[in-house]
């Protein structure tokens, strides 16, 4: 096992190392995985005998897709600890399972699972592949699924050679948001950035192009990790700043951190600083004070890929628009 192992670069074994040793085609490994007839005896017994020698088991995405494939999807994601993702993937299974399809999660940032599946993903032939690339391990899941299975990604900002694509509104997010808090007479408006990847325009170009067009002054955007106690940090340290008077977080649980940091230093909000955030997360009603929020569309963005995965139609990429919420953590600035 471990000599197979060492063959494949360090990654587990995959269906096509079974095939090479067992003497046999992909083919007929994976008929013989399905449990699908007109395989030999003899050749089962390779085949058996060459997955105990390498130690391979067939992964939890291709047995969810060992019959009926053509009714399955695969979903490639990574932070699912995180409200955007995980909201993503209930509308994409929502609208998959109203549709009859089976769904399979894939996490993606793992590269020694993501090796593995990308060539059972050849073998297996699902339906297609949704990518969730709202981060670089999801871009990366992305450039490396086998072109010969059909796929759409999921975005903030737009991909480059993405072929079908649904994005969020997070450009329009990072503008509105940051047009709000000038609308109120804030002289400029500070950044808490998220580590999102956007390759195209994205929230953080939003809040930028805003303040450009105000003829404002720009102070450096504050870069946060998702750990909350990053967001708290920044918040005290904006504390400390007499110009900043408000602050557009990159989503709501950073803009909740910077509203306790904040606190922690004795500014109050909306008093002192307004904050506001973006995504709709429920949280951000019942936080004190309730949150200002721009609410992205994270559920009806994943029924649009799947419904552009399964459909025939000519769509190749669309963008799901969100609102604004205009809460009780956004006023003017005091006199």
């Amino acid at each position: 096992m471990a000599e197979g192992t060492r063959r494949n670069g360090g990654r587990g074994p995959t269906i096509r190392d079974v095939a090479a040793l067992a003497g046999v085609s992909v083919t007929t490994v994976s008929r013989y995985l399905n449990d699908q007839p007109y395989i030999s005896a003899e050749k089962a017994e390779c085949i058996r005998a060459a997955m105990q020698r390498l130690g391979y088991r067939p992964s939890a995405v291709a047995q969810a897709f060992s019959r009926g494939t053509s009714r399955s999807v695969v979903v490639a994601a990574s932070g699912l600890e995180l409200y955007g993702p995980v909201r993503t993937l209930s509308g994409i299974e929502r609208a998959a399972t109203k549709a009859g399809y089976a769904v399979g999660i894939l996490i993606a940032g793992n590269e020694q699972t993501l090796g593995r599946l990308t060539g059972e993903l050849e073998t297996q032939r699902p339906a297609g592949v949704i990518a969730i690339a709202y981060d670089d391990p999801g871009i990366s899941a992305l450039a490396r699924l086998p072109a010969s299975i059909p796929h759409v990604a999921i975005c903030g900002g737009g991909i480059d050679g993405a072929s079908r694509q649904v994005s969020i509104a997070t450009y329009e997010a990072g503008r509105t948001v940051t047009e709000l808090l000038l609308s109120l007479g804030h002289s400029t408006v500070h950044h808490v950035a998220v580590p999102a990847r956007e390759a195209g325009p994205g929230r953080t170009r939003g809040w930028l192009d805003a303040l450009h067009a105000h003829g404002c002054k720009v102070a450096d955007p504050i870069e946060v990790g998702w750990d909350p106690q990053d967001a708290y940090e920044a918040g005290r340290l904006l504390a400390n700043d007499p110009d900043c008077t408000a602050v557009f977080a990159g989503n709501d649980e950073t803009a909740m951190g910077v509203i306790a940091g904040l606190a922690s230093i004795g500014r109050r909000v909306p008093e002192d600083v307004s904050v506001a955030g973006m995504d709709g997360h429920p949280l951000g009603a019942v936080c004190q004070p309730p949150l200002t929020t721009f609410r992205l569309g994270f559920e009806r963005a994943g029924a649009a890929a799947f419904s552009m995965l399964v459909s025939d139609g000519a769509a190749t990429s669309l963008e799901v628009a969100g609102s604004l919420e205009i809460r009780e953590s956004t006023a003017p600035p005091a006199a």
